[in-house]
């Protein structure tokens, strides 16, 4: 049990600067060593068992050894808790660690996806501005055609009048004949 809990405690005291990949990796190495270790301490267990219906000694040595056997038990029930609760932690890790790589390849994806398009926009942009001048211009432009053919109307109207002769003057403009 010692030695399977000191390369727990030394990848414990480096996670920091480890990859999660590696944390991982290392969990599942444990997970591994712990799975094999029970194995051996269920085959051990098995043996013992076998020889302690097998021993004709005397009932204070078999109760003994019957107690020493209990604890290995418990302490190999206590690690196949441990590689249970490791195996379970272990799956849910690597669920995980999918979820997030597909997160990061959607990201990825996106970022690539965004380049084009606001260089696309940014030009789309420059257009409406450009065309937004062209417009405040053009109304402007509208605007003074329309005074100036105003004035043109107005200055038609004029040399019309004075082309006329003064004698059809005062017909030609309503209210000058009253005078």
């Amino acid at each position: 049990l010692a030695h399977a809990s000191a390369p727990a405690a030394a990848a414990g005291m480096s996670d920091a600067t480890r990859s999660f990949r590696e944390r991982l990796l290392d969990l599942a190495q444990e997970h591994e060593h712990l799975h094999d270790r029970c194995g051996k301490l269920e085959t051990e267990c098995e043996e013992l068992r076998h020889r302690l219906s097998s021993t004709s000694a005397s009932e204070g040595a078999l109760s003994s050894h019957n107690s020493e056997l209990q604890s290995k038990l418990a302490a190999l029930s206590a690690e196949t808790a441990r590689a249970e609760e490791l195996s379970a932690a272990n799956q849910g890790l690597e669920k995980r660690v999918e979820k997030l790589t597909a997160e990061v390849t959607r990201s990825q994806a996106e970022a690539a996806r965004s380049g084009p398009l606001d260089a696309e926009n940014k030009s789309l942009r420059a257009q409406v501005d450009s065309l937004s001048r062209d417009s405040a211009r053009s109304d402007g432009l509208s605007k003074e055609n329309q005074e100036l053919r105003a004035k043109i109307k107005a200055l038609s109207e004029e040399a019309f009048l004075l082309s006329l002769p003064e004698d059809a003057l005062p017909m030609a403009i309503p209210g000058l004949s009253d005078l």
